[in-house]
This record gives C-alpha cells, structure tokens and sequence, in this order.
C-alpha cells in the first residue's frame, strides 16, 4: 500500500506491476502489487524518493515499510506485506493530518503496519485529562452509570466540564444498546439503568 501526498505517491505507483487506487479524503491511497518480494519492490522505489525527505525503513520475513518525513511531517508510507494488508485509512489520515511531527511511536507503528494505541482507544472525549473514548465505553460496559461515576472512575468531566453533553450522549448510547433484545434473551438480565443526573 502507498499513503500519501499525490504527486509522491503518483511518482512510485508506476513503477509496480499493479496499482489500483482508492479514495482517501486529501490524500492518495494506491493498493500496490508485484511480483518481486517486498525487499526488492522497496528497494526499487526508494531511488524514487525526493531528496529533501528523511525515510525510515523496517523489514522483516515478508514485511517492509518505509516511512517518509519532510521537516518532521509525514509525507508517505509505503507498507508493504507478502499477504494482502488490512490497514484503517482513518487511522493513516490521522498521522498525515496531524498539525504535530511524528512522535518515533507513531513513526514506527507505521513501519510495523500496526495502528497506535491512542488511535485504537479512539478520539479524545475529555481533553483536559486525555481520556478517550474507548476507555469510556469499557467502563461505561463494566457498571458505569453517570457522569458523575465517570468522573470518579476516570476523571473526564470533572476539571472544565465541556465533555459532560459527550459524555451523557456516550451513556445513553450504551444504555440503548444494552437495552436491545437479544435473539434467544428470556429477560431474566438485568439491565443498568441510566440515571437522571446522565441527562444533565
């Protein structure tokens, strides 16, 4: 897979045996097939790299990647694998949209074609202590009833407050959804409900 800046991804795609692209936002995503293993193909494109980029590259048994910065930015990632790769383009999209330089975790989550832990706990709810959303949802799953126990648990919504609306909303949500029939359910589970102070 190339990710990146059209007009790079544009010069590398030609140079492989296949290529089909798909559509991601601003940026160009080209699915790529060869018949020369994956070391070579890389080592074919990288001649194909403008020069004021700094590239980092990893391999393994049937696994390479590079990764291409310019002025700490991300500006391509090929990934490329023996076996057909099932990468979100979201969480790729994330990476180059970022305002920030690639911390060397998120530069090497590229190179081992494996989205980052921040990316797999989803976004940002609550900002002023970090918490995401996933954190939430599990603890919301485990017994979590209110905002205000959300706030204990993890303290989101307890310092400015602007998540709170989210919060309720991601409450509600759960609350529905548990509250769903289930094929083969004889009712006798006990559904937590969701208080009044969720609302708020």
């Amino acid at each position: 897979m190339l990710f990146g800046e059209s007009a790079l991804v544009d010069a590398i795609k030609t140079s492989c045996y296949y290529w089909l692209d798909t559509t991601s936002g601003s940026l160009s995503c080209t699915q790529i097939a060869d018949i020369v293993p994956p070391m070579q193909l890389l080592n074919n494109v990288v001649p194909l790299l403008p020069q004021n980029t700094q590239w980092y590259t990893f391999q393994c048994a049937n696994q390479c990647s590079l990764v291409a910065t310019h002025k700490g930015k991300v500006v391509l990632s090929i990934m490329l694998n023996a076996s057909s790769l099932s990468i979100p383009t979201d969480w790729l999209e994330s990476m180059f949209n970022s305002d920030d330089a690639l911390t060397q975790a998120q530069i090497n989550s590229l190179l081992h074609q494996q989205p980052d832990e921040a990316f797999m706990l989803g976004k940002i709810v609550c900002s002023c202590f970090s918490v995401r959303e996933k954190t939430i949802t599990t603890a919301i799953e485990q017994g979590t009833n209110s905002v205000s126990g959300l706030g204990t648990a993890l303290k989101c919504g307890t310092n400015c407050g602007s998540c709170k609306t989210e919060l309720a909303s991601l409450l509600s949500a759960n609350h529905k959804a548990s509250t769903l029939p289930k094929p083969n359910n004889d009712d006798t589970s006990a559904n937590t409900p969701v208080t009044e102070e969720t609302l708020l």
